[in-house]
């Protein structure tokens, strides 16, 4: 027999990951749900999107202009004003205009929720209302909002109403208002009728208090839903996918640099090689004999033919993310070799950070966050669903996709988690063949990165200064040795024109025993200890 439709709302408010695995649970526990998101952010909106969601917009005050609303309550009480702009009041009056749009019985979830079990048998039209039923924070008994069915219906019929401003916490310090937080008064109405009273643990675990409270940020936002994870994650047994481009002057490297795959401590169920049918006419025929042969000679390699325009460096990671949508996707570089434990140890972090990527990158810093890493980041599609359809041929005008996926990762309310700082460039170091591609890398144009924010600021009508309010900086943090040169004049006073060098072959058991950094080019170092490289580090 068929389950009915279960409607269920949820009042999103700048906690997008925790919104987005709150999702995930309902629709693992109970996938004949409907869902109704009221959005209240005013930094993270919430961006995943689903078949079965209805997205309601209040970002910018569409639905009910908050700032205006307020303005209606002079004698507001100090404290509850100056904790969190009388949270409790803006929260219980979002669920009457929930109440009013949905115009239909519904179970109300709070964002900082994950299901345990199925609720649908809480869906019940006998009762006016479901829930536990508590006192906390001084507050007159109240139906606790994190977990309730509300009947609708029978609310409309009767003429109760969740929120009244005479019965709100916060809103008037004349009367006795601070005795009734969020269900208070809508308890008050209902409790002479047939409800139901539960236990919300049987039912749901509950971070509380994690889109306004300041104890509760990222930390332990990332705890609670590691710990929790069995209750989101899907029961798939996720494969890990290496992803690499090339074009016509690498091509010839791709066995060098995928010899170092294969002599991996873990291997990849999938090794993916994006080329552009542009580039390459003839496909395969276009191909250089040894890399032709390599590929035959490995299974697990294969070659996908991007059609349309050449996107350059855009069609390593994406065409895979979109193939591979539950899998983790790891990008490689056609210019580096990697060090043995580099699949072993990127997937080790996975597990362990489940919800944001794992990138190589230790040093660039964009606005204060740590970048994507073209050479070296895992990735999954679900870090981007939503916004990552943004991208277009004018996103793509700009040479600068680490930064687009830095962005993009802040955006979702995720964050880049870095490898060790001592383990980069045994991981990966720098391959001493290779001259560098990208116009910026050799001109020191630092603007790119700006110019793409502000492209996806004005495609996501948003503004990363919300993220963050950290100025722009490129950091690069590697072990320091004395460099002098004879010739000064030519030291370079911008961050990105730092050159590293690393005397490191990958096959030997151990990493270099000398790393420079200096802002004097590579050509004018005179040191015998080192390989000189004509490599810029990006």
């Amino acid at each position: 027999m068929e389950k009915p439709i279960v409607n269920i709302c949820i009042v999103h408010f700048n906690t997008p990951l925790l919104t987005e695995c709150l999702i995930k649970s309902i629709n693992k526990f109970t996938p004949n749900s409907k869902i109704f998101l009221f959005d209240n952010s005013n930094k993270l909106p919430f961006v995943y999107r689903q078949d079965n969601l209805v997205y309601y917009d209040n970002t910018k005050g569409q639905l009910i202009n908050f700032d205006k609303w307020l303005q209606n309550y002079p004698n507001k009480t100090p404290r509850y004003w100056k904790a969190n702009r009388c949270a409790s009041a803006q929260h219980c009056y979002t669920i009457q205009k929930c109440i009013e749009l949905i115009d239909d019985n519904f179970i109300l979830l709070d964002s900082d929720v994950l299901l345990k079990r199925d609720i649908t048998e809480l869906f019940d039209e006998n009762y006016i209302f479901a829930g536990e039923l508590g006192n906390a924070h001084n507050s007159y008994l109240r139906v606790f909002p994190w977990l309730c069915y509300i009947n609708v219906k029978k609310c409309k019929e009767l003429g109760i109403s969740y929120f009244n401003d005479k019965y709100m916490l916060g809103l008037n310090t004349t009367d006795d208002c601070d005795w009734y937080d969020t269900g208070a008064y809508f308890y008050e109405q209902c409790k002479n009728h047939q409800f139901k009273r539960i236990s919300d643990n049987s039912y749901i675990v509950h971070l509380a208090s994690a889109s306004w409270n300041s104890t509760h940020g990222k930390a332990a936002q990332e705890k609670f839903l590691l710990e929790n994870k069995n209750l989101y994650l899907e029961n798939y047994k996720e494969k890990t996918i290496i992803t690499m481009t090339s074009w016509k002057k690498r091509i010839t490297n791709i066995p060098k640099v995928l010899d170092t795959i294969f002599k991996q401590t873990v291997l990849p169920d999938k090794i993916v090689i994006n080329l552009s049918s542009e580039e390459f006419p003839g496909k395969e025929k276009s191909l250089p004999e040894n890399v032709n042969k390599y590929i035959k000679t490995h299974e697990l390699i294969e070659i996908h033919w991007v059609d349309g325009p050449n996107t350059k460096q855009w069609k390593k990671i994406i065409p895979s993310l979109k193939r591979f949508p539950k899998d983790a996707v790891i990008c490689i570089d056609d210019d580096r070799m990697y060090d043995r434990n580099f699949i072993k140890q990127m997937v080790a972090m996975h597990k362990s950070n489940p919800n944001n990527p794992i990138t190589l990158n230790v040093g660039y810093k964009l606005h204060g966050m740590i970048q994507h890493c073209g050479h070296g980041t895992l990735d999954k599609l679900e870090y981007y669903t939503g916004i990552l359809d943004i991208v277009n041929e004018n996103i793509m005008e700009n040479p600068s996709s680490d930064t687009m996926f830095t962005y993009l990762c802040y955006r979702s309310g995720r964050k880049m988690i870095s490898v060790d700082r001592g383990k980069m460039f045994k991981l990966c170091p720098l391959y001493n063949e290779i001259d560098p591609l990208n116009k910026s890398q050799k001109t020191g144009d630092l603007n790119i990165h700006e110019r793409m924010i502000e492209k996806l600021n004005k495609q996501l009508n948003f503004d990363i200064q919300n993220i963050t309010k950290s100025p722009y900086s490129m950091i690069i943090s590697t072990r320091r040795t004395n460099v002098k040169s004879k010739n000064t004049s030519h030291q370079l006073e911008r961050p990105n024109k730092v050159h590293i060098e690393s005397s490191w072959n990958p096959m030997q058991a151990h990493p270099a025993k000398t790393v420079v950094k200096s802002s004097v080019p590579a050509k004018q170092i005179k040191n015998n200890n080192v390989i000189h490289i004509k490599r810029l580090f990006y």
